[in-house]
């Protein structure tokens, strides 16, 4: 399994990256008229987003999609190439192995995601969206977090409190209603998993509550 590419959301001129929304915010492309599909085992669904807030407001600013199909022109911007394809691109390959634990985090991709090669297949290319500025009318918070620490968690399934900085950013219908530095929280969750070790915690908790809260923003499941 390869891990996927994150969606970006750009705070105080950085990237970030974004780590769980509290409630489902998936982009509804085909309203867009877009049919995404994989072009690349490290994007599964076809497409990855760059949000940011601007003037109090939630936006779509930056869209990179594949699909077979010709591109729209949305809200005024015409997409530009990105990438052919894939083909001189490395990707990193989760083994097996490594994650007996989350082993069944990720599972039942659908059929629909993977590309079908036969008599009628047409080549895939993979273009940018720039400045898109698409108000997104969502109720609920987002975890982000930048600097993830290679160097002590995986580089492959990256956890969500392996960040060195971490905000929750909250939305009201679209509008941004508060910003929570979340660093510190964050730090203790990794102290309480150092000193009773990963193992244990996904023992005493259980492996499905354990990603549910966590990415839930629930923290107090690991800050007792």
């Amino acid at each position: 399994m390869t891990m996927q590419i994150p969606d970006i959301y750009i705070y105080k001129g950085n990237e970030f990256e974004i780590i769980a929304f509290q409630d489902n915010c998936e982009l509804n492309l085909e309203e867009l008229g877009l049919e995404p599909v994989m072009n690349s085992t490290d994007c599964v669904r076809g497409y990855t987003a760059t949000y940011t807030f601007d003037s109090g407001n939630f936006k779509l600013i930056e869209l990179i999609v594949s699909q077979e199909k010709e591109f729209p022109v949305i809200n005024n911007v015409i997409p530009e190439e990105y990438y052919e394809n894939y083909d001189d691109i490395e990707f990193d390959f989760i083994e097996l192995d490594e994650f007996d634990e989350l082993e069944n985090v990720y599972q039942d991709y659908e059929e629909s995601n993977y590309i079908n090669v036969d008599n009628d297949y047409c080549p895939i290319k993979v273009k940018i969206y720039k400045n898109l500025n698409l108000l997104i009318n969502y109720t609920g918070s987002i975890l982000i977090g930048r600097n993830y620490m290679t160097n002590k968690y995986s580089r492959f399934f990256k956890e969500p409190y392996g960040y060195s900085e971490v905000y929750e950013v909250a939305f009201n219908a679209g509008s941004l209603t508060e910003i929570k530095y979340r660093t510190k929280d964050m730090r203790k969750v990794r102290t309480t998993i150092n000193r009773l070790g990963r193992k244990k915690v996904l023992e005493e908790i259980g492996l499905d509550k354990f990603i549910k809260e966590i990415f839930n923003l629930d923290y107090d499941i690991l800050l007792a």
